[in-house]
């Protein structure tokens, strides 16, 4: 598996950045974007609209859920995978903005080992 995300803010340029580079790629690929896309993913979008009270963790587990959800649909074949926000935008949009005491926050490293060795070993280009 190959991933190509894509992060920024809203308006950034990230889905037309999309568009351009899709019809240049001559490998077979699969697009993300947002929470429908996964089979799972609309249900947690409608709770996240609907019941505002949820927790920031459950906001944010419930994210890292639909990841793992997509993984499983989309990462067990070798294509490439082109993602339009991925886990940095799951911190940034379901923890940090409700959560009370910022400096009680779980860094990204703590959550999920990041191996930087094999991030720079397998580039796509």
């Amino acid at each position: 598996m190959k991933l190509i995300v894509f992060e920024g803010l809203d308006g950034s340029g990230k889905t037309s950045l999309i568009n351009s580079l899709q019809p240049q790629l001559k490998t077979p690929h699969q697009l993300y974007q947002g929470l429908g896309s996964s089979s799972i993913g609309k249900e947690i979008r409608d709770l996240f609209l609907n019941f505002q009270q949820v927790d920031y963790l459950t906001r944010f587990y419930l994210s890292l859920a639909n990841m793992a959800q997509i993984q499983a649909e989309l990462f067990k074949n070798n294509q490439l995978i082109i993602l339009d926000r991925w886990l940095p935008s799951a911190y940034a949009y379901q923890l940090f903005p409700f959560s009370k005491e910022k400096k009680q926050l779980p860094p990204l490293k703590k959550i999920f080992k990041l191996n930087h060795e094999t991030i720079l070993k397998n580039p796509i280009y």
